[in-house]
């Protein structure tokens, strides 16, 4: 994965700083033109597991993540597509485990404000998540993940974005089944090609 990552940034670079903006190959590529690198910090997180016994929480160690977004922008203001994140597994405190997650998801940035510098949207996100495991605990059903947030621009090609996720789930650990909840700040970072 750490591969992956590094390949997508060092394309991202050549495509984006080896020509003249005016006639850079991704300008002219509709398939460049309308994708966005994101890299996401993931702090803040809570995770719960919920039993016929009773619900307990504890806390997750902060992670990072990266993923694609397609981008469709509607009359120069709202964008609206699809993503997915790869979510690295991060350990949780007091269970001998690490717990990740790829949610492949739609998207809306809804815009609060038509300023030139900064413009604020309103973020929402909604689809399918994929757990991923390791350790002690093993995934027994995927679920849903949601985020809501808000979105600025520093120029046309980087996008600063804070939200708040959370995905749902079902594992095992044991001999026991959980209802997970996993909650997260996220500070994401979107660099469009």
């Amino acid at each position: 994965m750490k591969r992956l990552l590094l390949f997508i940034m060092l394309l991202n670079a050549v495509v984006i700083y080896s020509q003249d903006a005016d006639s850079t190959f991704a300008s002219r590529s509709i398939i460049f033109r309308n994708l966005r690198i994101n890299l996401q910090v993931n702090t803040e997180q809570t995770f719960s597991l919920a039993h016929s016994t009773g619900k307990n929480h504890y806390f997750k160690n902060n992670s990072i993540a990266a993923g694609l977004e397609w981008v469709v922008r509607y009359k120069n203001s709202m964008n609206y597509g699809i993503g997915f994140l790869y979510q690295f597994p991060s350990s949780i405190n007091a269970l001998e485990g690490k717990l990740g997650n790829l949610p492949i998801y739609t998207y809306i940035d809804f815009p609060l404000t038509n300023r030139e510098s900064f413009p604020l949207q309103l973020s929402f996100r909604l689809g399918p998540s994929f757990l991923q495991t390791d350790g002690k605990i093993d995934k027994k059903g995927h679920g849903i993940y949601h985020a809501i947030g808000l979105t600025t621009e520093i120029n046309r090609r980087i996008q600063v974005k804070l939200l708040y996720s959370t995905t749902y789930g079902e594992i095992t650990i044991g001999n026991s089944n959980y209802d997970v909840t996993n909650e997260s700040m996220n500070f994401i970072l979107s660099l469009r090609i």
